[in-house]
């Protein structure tokens, strides 16, 4: 029978794994990274392919070698702003450590403890040294407590000459420094060799046909020009650093219709917001997909500054309209808080037992069923009885009206719920229990979106 002191010994090394997050990469991680990384990154799925082959060989290779048996995996990526690197590795790390990525909100932190990013590293000559010790402490430091660490390096190209020595002598001889993990992931990123990128995608004239074994010399070549014009060390040392890097993957600029279809996925997102707030759906479509990437720069057939527009554009074009109906909402949902009372929230609670399950199902409730009751009424307003015997749905709107323009001013097309083709596309997501419907259109006349307003019920109706 284990001792008392035994039993706490445990208890604390679990308490302590806990608190010190998830350092490992989780069972199954080859079987989602790949798929993880493609469902959320558009327009780079031959570097995503061969990010997810490189990792996954790498924890291959590793499983049955000693510690220190197998070199780190150092990729280093290149491509303009905006197509997606940061949240390549940003994404990776979700999808390492955790069996389910999406639940990992926590990351950077807790759910990614062994991701570490690092960057900014560009100091005053007096600082120099003392930055350098402080790097390489942290860096040795972050090693040592994960079991397998992921460590990115932005804008790596830009490192002075000291900086460089200590990340190829750290990196070419970890078990000298003592660190006995399972080989670490090492991703240096750069814009640098975006127009030789951009080069390459032009004599393919199609971006799957971009070579890898092409892009990899051109990248590479490149770095050992730029690192030898430096001349930091002996050629025969800069040989052996850009030696070290196992793969230059290319990401190419995003033409139209990818800054589209993150459009469309910024408008899902809004969707999903408002279903779950104030069980309302935003409908579009292709006129409005259109005007918003109309918004967008590009250059050559390709967007100037990637996807870092998409959400300029929806914040300007967007949010603009939604923030009106927003407020107006929320101030019904404060009128009926304090008209019924925090009592109101409980009335589903019929003895004190029961009283835990009553507050957990209110708080997962959108707002606006949060302060409406399944008896009585919300400004002398109750939604009629459905046809198909769907229970009764309180309306926070007041009287139900037909469609009319949200924005002011500009005229408004024919409103409703739109037609199926207009609608968000979005199957995650069921009809049922929808208050409101706002549809995007776009009002030719003036060149701008307007938002309309409908009752869902009067909606279904017109469909």
């Amino acid at each position: 029978m284990a001792t008392p002191l035994a039993l706490v010994t445990v208890a604390a090394g679990a308490l302590a794994w806990m608190m010190r997050g998830h350092t490992d990469f989780a069972p199954g991680v080859c079987q989602r990274l790949e798929p993880f990384l493609s469902q959320h990154i558009v327009g780079q799925e031959a570097a995503l392919r061969q990010f997810s082959d490189a990792a996954c060989d790498l924890i291959r290779r590793d499983a049955g070698s000693a510690p220190g048996g197998v070199k780190p995996l150092i990729i280093s990526v290149h491509g303009p702003p905006g197509v997606g690197k940061s949240l390549t590795h940003l994404l990776a790390a979700k999808a390492l450590y955790n069996r389910d990525p999406l639940a990992a909100d926590q990351c950077p932190g807790h759910h990614c403890a062994g991701y570490k990013v690092m960057f900014g590293m560009d100091y005053v000559a007096s600082e120099l040294a003392a930055q350098h010790a402080a790097i390489r402490a942290s860096v040795l430091d972050h090693l040592r407590r994960s079991r397998r660490a992921v460590v990115v390096v932005e804008e790596y190209d830009k490192l002075d000459c000291a900086t460089r020595a200590m990340f190829r002598q750290l990196f070419d001889n970890l078990h000298a420094a003592n660190v006995t993990t399972a080989a670490p992931i090492i991703l240096l990123e750069s814009n640098t060799g975006y127009l030789q990128i951009y080069q390459l995608l032009e004599e393919a004239g199609d971006r799957n046909k971009v070579d890898a074994e092409e892009a990899q010399r051109v990248l590479k070549d490149l770095i050992f020009q730029r690192w030898a014009s430096d001349g930091c060390e002996e050629r025969s040392e800069t040989i052996k650093m850009v030696s070290m890097i196992d793969f230059f993957l290319p990401y190419l600029p995003l033409e139209p219709v990818h800054l589209r279809e993150l459009m469309r996925r910024r408008l899902v997102e809004e969707d999903r917001a408002l279903r779950r707030l104030y069980a309302t759906s935003l409908r579009w479509g292709d006129p409005e997909l259109d005007f918003l990437l109309s918004k967008v720069d590009f250059e050559g057939g390709f967007a100037i500054e990637g996807a870092k527009e998409v959400s300029t554009v929806a914040t300007r074009h967007i949010t603009r309209l939604l923030r009106p109906w927003l407020a107006a909402q929320d101030s019904r949902i404060l009128v009926m808080k304090q008209q019924q009372g925090w009592t109101g929230l409980l009335r589903d609670a019929q003895d004190a037992g029961q009283h835990a399950f009553a507050t957990a199902r209110v708080h997962t409730r959108p707002l606006w069923q949060r302060f409406t009751s399944s008896q009585g009424s919300v400004d002398g307003q109750t939604a009629g009885s459905r046809s198909d015997g769907d229970s009764r749905i309180a309306r926070i709107s007041g009287e139900a009206r037909p469609s009319s323009e949200v924005s002011g001013g500009g005229s408004a097309a024919a409103g409703g719920g739109g037609t199926s083709s207009e609608r968000s596309g979005d199957t995650e997501h069921a009809d049922a229990g929808l208050v409101h419907i706002l549809q995007l259109r776009l009002d030719v006349a003036q060149g701008r979106l307007t938002l309309l307003q409908s009752d869902a019920a009067v909606s279904d109706r017109a469909r």
